[in-house]
Order: C-alpha cells, then sequence, then structure tokens
C-alpha cells in the first residue's frame, strides 16, 4: 500500500499542491514576513516617505571612492589617447611579447584586481 501525504485529505496532487501553498502563504503572513493584502511589509518604507534618496552611482564608501578612483585611473590607462602615445612601443620586448602587449596585460591585470579588492572589501 503506497502511503502518500495526500491520503488523509483524499485530494489528488494539485489539490494537495495548492493546499500546502495555501499552508505556506498563511505562515509567512502570521510571521510577517509576506504581507497581507492591504498592509504594508513591516521593513519596507512606505513610498511617501520624505527619507533623502541617495544615488547608487555615487559610491557611498571609502572603500567605494577609492576602488572607483582606481579603477577609472587604470581604465584611462587602457584608452587610446594613452595607448597611441606612451604605450606604443615596438623597441622593447618582454618574455619574447611587444611592450604593448605586456603592458596592456597588466592594465587589464590590474583592472580585474580592483574589481576582485572591492567585491572582498563589500564595497
Amino acid at each position: 500500500m503506497n502511503v502518500g501525504v495526500h491520503d488523509d485529505l483524499n485530494l489528488g496532487p494539485l489539490e494537495a499542491g495548492r493546499e500546502a501553498l495555501t499552508r505556506i502563504r498563511s505562515w509567512l503572513i502570521r510571521r510577517r514576513t509576506l504581507a497581507a493584502p492591504g498592509q504594508q511589509h513591516p521593513f519596507s518604507p512606505a513610498m511617501s516617505d520624505n527619507a533623502r534618496r541617495r544615488s547608487h552611482f555615487l559610491p557611498r564608501t571609502r572603500d567605494g571612492r577609492t576602488a572607483t578612483i582606481a579603477f577609472l585611473a587604470l581604465f584611462l590607462l587602457a584608452m587610446p589617447p594613452i595607448t597611441h602615445t606612451v604605450l606604443n612601443r615596438s623597441d622593447p620586448w618582454i618574455f619574447g611579447l611587444p611592450f604593448f602587449y605586456v603592458t596592456l596585460l597588466a592594465v587589464y591585470s590590474a583592472l580585474v584586481l580592483v574589481l576582485i579588492w572591492a567585491f572582498r572589501r563589500g564595497v
């Protein structure tokens, strides 16, 4: 005999699933993690709240400002005015590669390291 969850309720699998979802939803409403219809979620501020909204484009912490400035400064090294004037040298070869490719690899690696550092700092 196959004893299942639905035996005592005499419900099919679809009705049992709906019943389970209804029970979960009522439990969540009682726990106040999901707002009941007509109620506001306890953790969300009202839209009419006059709290100052800060832009997500501007860094909010010192580490965020440091990461932003470092990333932009390194990114400028990979842009054409710098690459065409300062890094455009074919004479020195490093490890069998042209100077230009080695310096771009170093700049891009530093950019990735800044992103990893910012991620680890929680920026």
